[in-house]
């Protein structure tokens, strides 16, 4: 999966790489803290060697997102991402 700023978001005159940092820092935080949820540190090799594993990790993550209404928590940011 790519996400992509929006064009003039993107443009170094408008945002410095950090500024672009900053603005993913929240969702990315969101994210990884529902996955902290979903995965345990005794046995993660096993479980990253389970061809189900990352597609079950996915779903229960973005359930807890789409329930923790997420969208509505980032709307600043999906502003500024591309299309894709």
């Amino acid at each position: 999966m790519t996400v992509a700023f929006q064009p003039d978001v993107a443009q170094a005159k408008n945002s410095s790489l950090v500024g672009l940092a900053a603005l993913w820092s929240p969702v990315v935080d969101h994210v990884l803290s529902l996955v902290a949820t979903q995965v345990t540190p005794a046995g993660l090799s096993e479980s990253f060697s389970e061809d189900a594993f990352l597609p079950s990790v996915a779903k229960s993550v973005g359930a807890l997102l789409y329930a923790g209404k997420a969208a509505e928590q980032h709307a600043q940011f999906a502003k500024v991402i591309a299309d894709s």
